[in-house]
């Protein structure tokens, strides 16, 4: 059986919206784990499909391979996740039939970002709160930051190169290395 992990992007009530509609049409509720539990129950998707090698489509939970809030809820927060019988993907998204959650808390996430983790690596990490993180070293070669929230975090000696994506001007304490 193919199984694996990846990451999964929900808002703070644990679900996702398609489109990012916020009418109730099409709401995902994810199982999310107890306060006392490390993983959250099994879940399989309610109408299945059936293997395509599709990432994306109907029948399938939609999960990343690497860091990603693309495509994410408002508010978003990045969730571990652990997955069963593959449907489809590409190495970047996959389409799974049965999954579980693992939070990611907010100092597991900062020290995730840094070596020799390095999740930063590319990483989506738009609109995200890291307001506060200890971010020393990170690796945020060619990540999006775009809206992220990164007041107070603390950047020194992170790393970035020209791919990085700020809506700000790059903040105090991170190296910019040039592609040679």
């Amino acid at each position: 059986m193919d199984s694996g992990y990846g990451f999964k992007a929900l808002d703070p009530t644990g679900a996702t919206y398609p489109d990012n509609r916020r009418d109730g049409s099409g709401v995902m509720l994810y199982a999310l784990p107890r306060p006392d539990e490390k993983w959250g129950p099994w879940m399989d998707h309610p109408n299945p499909a059936e293997p395509d090698g599709r990432e994306c489509g109907h029948g399938r939970f939609h999960i990343w391979s690497s860091l990603s809030l693309e495509y994410g809820p408002r508010n978003p927060w990045p969730w571990f996740v652990q997955w069963e019988v593959k449907i489809g993907g590409d190495g970047r998204k996959l389409g799974v039939r049965r999954l579980r959650l693992r939070r990611i808390s907010p100092r597991v996430l900062a020290r995730s970002l840094r070596s020799p983790f390095n999740w930063g690596f590319g990483a989506c990490l738009s609109n995200i709160c890291l307001s506060g993180a200890n971010l020393y070293a990170a690796n945020l070669y060619a990540a999006n930051l775009r809206d992220a929230d990164l007041s107070d975090a603390n950047l020194r000696d992170a790393i970035a190169n020209e791919y990085t994506s700020w809506t700000t001007d790059i903040p105090d304490g991170v190296t910019v290395l040039q592609n040679r």
